[in-house]
């Protein structure tokens, strides 16, 4: 189980980097959705999940793309600090 959920947080690395390189979010940032990312992983990975941690996992990811969007806002269109590709959070149409 904890391969799997190792393998899951490893692939997004690169997204991390870029958060961090575009200054998004701060490092301590970074470090705590990674970790709220591997606890909800590691529920998902349990026999019996009720709906409800899956509810919780989207209201975490839909609030930080809101505060990922916010930021890049505020810090303006005319800002030289290159920006992040959203990769795991841009959402498909419906979800936002």
């Amino acid at each position: 189980m904890a391969d799997a959920v190792n393998l899951a947080l490893e692939n997004s690395v690169e997204e991390a980097e870029q958060l961090l390189k575009c200054s998004t979010f701060s490092s301590r940032e970074v470090q705590m959705i990674f970790q709220h990312r591997t606890r909800f992983e590691y529920m998902f990975r349990r026999r019996r999940v009720p709906a409800s941690r899956f509810m919780s996992a989207i209201r975490f990811e839909t609030d930080l793309h809101k505060l990922h969007t916010l930021r890049k806002v505020r810090r303006g269109a005319g800002s030289t600090v290159p920006r992040a590709p959203l990769g795991v959070l841009s959402f498909p149409e419906g979800l936002t």
